[in-house]
């Protein structure tokens, strides 16, 4: 992924092919084998998209819960800093925000993404615009990686 200049003009087509383009390049990983947990190192921080626990989802009433926690402290407005984990996004899954027609156990069955801005809306560094279009662009990231999983799952009944 390559979170470009918020004033760049390029092409979609250009910024997919073209190696050249400015902007700094994000890799989200892996975890661990077994975790669908992805971690991206940025210069906005770092940051960490995990599925919640039992009680978190419990919390939310949610079918599903995924969360993105910034990983990194940074200082407060007024003093102070973050601590570790501090949550910037989660969507939920469950009855109330489910597309019509699906279940819980369907693909692409919908959802809410909420984020929280309020760490960056004294930040003289970025903009809270750029760190939202970050987090919805790694949310898409991890829906893909849900998809393909799905897919794969699948397949694998199947065979």
């Amino acid at each position: 992924m390559r979170m470009l200049d918020p004033h760049s003009k390029v092409s979609i087509e250009d910024a997919i092919k073209n190696e050249n383009v400015p902007g700094e390049l994000i890799e989200a990983k892996s975890c661990s084998m077994i975790s669908r947990a992805q971690v991206s190192d940025t210069s906005l921080g770092k940051s960490e998209w995990r599925y919640g626990t039992n009680k978190e989802q419990a919390a939310c009433n949610a079918d599903n819960l995924l969360v993105m926690e910034r990983l990194d402290r940074v200082s407060l407005p007024g003093g102070g800093q973050s601590k570790s984990g501090a949550r910037v996004a989660q969507r939920i899954r469950n009855d109330q925000y489910r597309t019509p027609g699906t279940t819980k156990d369907s693909g692409g069955n919908g959802g809410c993404l909420f984020i929280d801005l309020r760490m960056w809306n004294e930040d003289k560094h970025t903009s809270p615009q750029r760190v939202e279009a970050f987090v919805v662009a790694s949310y898409i990231l991890m829906l893909k990686r849900e998809a393909d999983r799905f897919i794969d799952n699948h397949l694998a009944l199947v065979v």
